[in-house]
């Protein structure tokens, strides 16, 4: 599961966004130290890389941000606060994915537009929701797919 999530900051890093990358690396620590983010993800009963576990967790972060679930988080993420730092945003996000752990594990339990088809790979999803830059159609990915929020 590490592994997994630090492969998807890996190629947000080359898609152009740091702040993904960064926030994927903090959940990977996260899961290393037996955090929050551990217990949400520990018995996933099928392949991470297939099921875009890492993007669902950021997924559910981004519409905890979205829906004004926890202000505190939304200010100090990028739309808000352009001069992010991760120093910041990390004690956040763990308190955020502590205290709302029942919403979370609903959440990663709806899967984005075609990630359970184990053709669909993940790095599709992954080009359009790490960087405004980044398509499907300049990736080799055969079906577009949703960026989140």
């Amino acid at each position: 599961m590490i592994d997994h999530f630090r492969q998807q900051a890996r190629f947000c890093e080359e898609y152009g966004s740091p702040f993904m990358a960064r926030l994927l690396e903090t959940l990977a620590r996260d899961i290393e130290a037996d955090g929050p983010t551990a217990g949400l993800v520990a018995n996933w009963p099928r392949s991470p890389r297939i099921d875009a576990v890492s993007l669902r967790i950021a997924g559910a972060l981004h519409a905890g941000v979205l829906s004004g679930r926890d202000p505190a988080l939304a200010a100090e993420y990028p739309a808000a606060r352009p001069d992010w730092d991760m120093a910041r945003v990390s004690p956040l996000v763990r308190e955020f994915l502590g205290r709302e752990r029942d919403w979370v594990t609903g959440f990663l339990g709806s899967a984005p537009p075609d990630q359970r088809d184990p053709a669909h790979d993940s790095r599709c999803w992954l080009a359009s929701s790490c960087s405004p830059r980044a398509t499907t159609s300049s990736s080799s990915c055969s079906r577009s797919a949703p960026a989140p929020g």
